[in-house]
């Protein structure tokens, strides 16, 4: 869309807090002599049964195509029972859930209320909105309007956090910058300058001539701006609250918080926490809010359904070619007496194998298509003009311990504590690999706000939990202190490592290789955390 114009008190206050701040995370170091900015990633537990690797590519205009090939390597205990026949790599597509959005142009709520700053989808809302209102009004100008608003909410969203999580890191220094007391003081402000700044906007789309979609579309981002204002400044408050020197600050954080919730309160807004409830619409309306500003990063990955034709086709060949065989044997003794029993054998034994060989050849021609199609592929799509920007590839196999690749197994066995672990601990190797080719071009010419490309990968183990024991066991131990026997709890975890390369292909056109290594420990419960090993 761009191509088209060039303490607080928790019964006061809604809690920010959230679990996703509490969970482990890191980022790909690269190896020497790679330049970092052009890729980085961030892996995390999202949940109690997934973890995923946010991928971060920065487009290279200057090239025609940009490519990238993530390799994971899964080594996963025996203990586990994970195998090729209780679970296929079409299991590991389905458990595997891949997004591809535009990154969020990274802005400050400063520069957004600046007038020269023609990138802004503030400063564009405001030169739109009046030539909607106007005699100039199009649906494509409308679309415009709707395009920046939910940019708008997107660049808010990501500043907030992106700031917050800079105060919160410089605040837990063990000397802390006497500079950054006034430096929340002035980013306050700044937040409350941009606030009055949109919704002075308000009379605007109040007007006759304004669409009703866009009246809405107001609406939607509005309260979604302002509970992202409150939720933010409310992680930020928490901290500073009882901090010597913070007062002035705690206290104009707390005004705005205050004047958000009044805010939505007043406009009955449907992003409001309720105590005494379970508050199931409010996380409902969250997520539709979440969805509905950022499709205008999203991208549209369509599946290709090739392979599926393909298989099908052979599937039905198999079919043919066994009923045939069996008609063959059986054309040969219709000739022949029947009154003879023996007869019928051949042709009893012809149907049995009729069945075999059709399995026998739907088997190989699944190897065949394993190796002409990928286990999942498709095209991208740039969600709001429909253009292909690119295409996408993944497989997955399991490899055999002597076809790991040495780097990738002394990675592996780097962590280990002892030469016997590995032993003790035997592992099955699943290898996964996406590659995704794309046209910085188009993008480009289309996008001059988007410079990087977010590829999220997340994965669901819970179909490794199948056979785990249960998650915490019991022994019995002599406590000399006591003189007594006593009985002890301890966890049964898992570990599964995995092993990330990342390839690409620089502005120079050079190979460029990064390594990553995590250790996700599982119960029968699901994922306890993840630990960065390299």
């Amino acid at each position: 869309m761009d191509e088209i114009h060039k303490k607080i008190p928790s019964k006061e206050l809604e809690s920010g807090v959230t679990k996703k701040s509490k969970r482990a995370s890191t980022t790909f170091s690269p190896a020497s002599g790679i330049i970092k900015e052009y890729i980085d990633t961030l892996l995390e537990r999202h949940d109690h049964f997934a973890f995923e690797a946010k991928l971060d590519y920065r487009l290279q205009p200057q090239s025609k195509t940009n490519s990238y090939r993530v390799s994971a390597f899964f080594f996963v205990p025996r203990a586990l029972q994970v195998d090729p026949q209780s679970y296929s790599n079409e299991q590991f597509i389905a458990d595997m859930s891949t997004r591809i959005r535009f990154k969020t142009p990274a802005m400050s709520l400063k520069s957004l209320t600046r007038e020269d700053n023609s990138a802004s989808p503030l400063i564009r809302i405001k030169q739109l909105i009046k030539q909607v209102e106007g005699a100039s009004r199009t649906l494509e100008n409308v679309e415009k309007v709707k395009y920046e608003l939910k940019m708008l909410a997107c660049i808010v969203k990501s500043s907030l956090r992106d700031q917050v999580r800079f105060y919160l890191n410089a605040l837990s220094a063990k000397q802390i910058n006497p500079d950054i007391i006034d430096n929340i003081r002035i980013y306050a402000n700044d937040v409350d300058v941009f606030v009055s700044t949109f919704r002075g906007f308000s009379q605007n789309f109040l007007s006759v001539q304004v669409p009703e979609v866009l009246r809405e579309g107001f609406r939607f981002v509005d309260d979604y701006i302002s509970l992202k204002i409150t939720k933010s400044l409310v992680n930020l408050g928490l901290v500073i609250q009882k901090m010597p020197g913070m007062e002035i600050p705690f206290n104009t954080i707390k005004t705005i918080v205050e004047q958000e919730m009044a805010h939505r309160r007043q406009h009955n807004s449907l992003l409001f926490i309720k105590e005494g409830t379970e508050n199931e619409l409010y996380s409902y309306w969250e997520g539709i809010f979440k969805k509905y500003t950022q499709t205008v990063l999203y991208l549209d990955q369509r599946k290709s359904e090739d392979r599926a034709r393909v298989s099908q086709i052979l599937y039905a060949l198999s079919a043919g070619i066994a009923m045939f065989l069996f008609i063959v044997i059986f054309a040969n003794l219709s000739s022949q007496s029947y009154q003879d029993w023996y007869i019928w054998l051949p042709v009893i034994a012809a149907y049995i194998l009729k069945d075999r060989i059709k399995g026998v050849l739907q088997n190989l021609s699944d190897r065949a298509l394993n190796h002409w199609f990928p286990d999942r592929e498709g095209h991208i799509f740039e969600h709001e003009s429909n253009v292909r920007i690119g295409s996408w590839k993944e497989s997955v196999n399991y490899l055999p311990l002597e076809k790991v690749p040495s780097e990738i197994l002394s990675i592996r066995q780097a962590s280990n504590k002892s030469p016997i672990e590995q032993e003790g601990k035997p592992e099955l190797v699943i290898k996964y690999v996406k590659k995704v080719i794309l046209n910085p071009v188009l993008i480009r010419s289309r996008h001059e706000r988007h410079t990087d490309i977010n590829d999220i990968l997340r994965f669901n183990v819970q179909h490794f939990l199948s056979y785990a024991d249960d998650p915490y066991r019991t022994r019995i131990i002599w406590v000399s202190e006591t003189q007594e026997f006593r009985k002890i709890k301890y966890a049964k975890v898992y570990h599964v490592n995995v092993v990330f390369k990342l390839e690409y292909l620089d502005d120079t056109r050079q190979n460029r290789v990064q390594y990553k290594k995590i250790r996700v420990v599982l119960d029968q419960n699901g994922i306890k955390r993840v630990v960065e090993l390299l």
